[in-house]
């Protein structure tokens, strides 16, 4: 007997966040950890990658502490980008849309930034190479 449709559609589409998290995990923790109250902490030398990364790793320690609760929204502002990083407001902004059009991240109708769950594996590659090849 055929399975129904709508079973179909789920088994073969539906994304497993356990699995993507879980798969990237261990190599995240080159990158970033977290105080007990969820601020993110940079662990990698952040003066060998260009600054375009220091947001792809932020919006990543974000979105991996949203689901670790730690922090209460995987959303960023311009403002706390800015603040964190210590930015100024008008260069976090040219980043993040460069950003955007590499299709890297997202912008949500409210003006916050995010890193997909979709992409957490490519921003790890990315990170991994960029790293790399600093450190050759």
């Amino acid at each position: 007997m055929e399975k129904p449709l709508k079973d179909l559609i789920k088994e073969e589409l539906t994304v497993d966040e356990q699995e993507i998290v879980r798969r990237i995990l261990p190599r995240v923790k080159q990158f970033i950890g977290f105080t007990k109250e969820g601020k993110i902490i940079f662990m990698a030398d952040a003066s060998k990658l260009p600054r375009i990364y220091h947001i792809l790793i932020y919006l990543l320690g974000k979105r991996l502490a949203n689901l670790a609760e730690l922090a209460d929204s995987p959303n960023a502002s311009i403002k706390e980008l800015s603040d964190a990083l210590g930015f100024a407001e008008n260069y976090t902004r040219a980043l993040l849309s460069e950003l955007l059009e590499r299709g890297l991240i997202t912008r949500s109708d409210s003006g916050l930034y995010n890193v997909g769950l979709t992409k957490l594996e490519e921003i790890m590659r990315l990170l991994e190479s960029k790293l790399e090849k600093t450190e050759q």
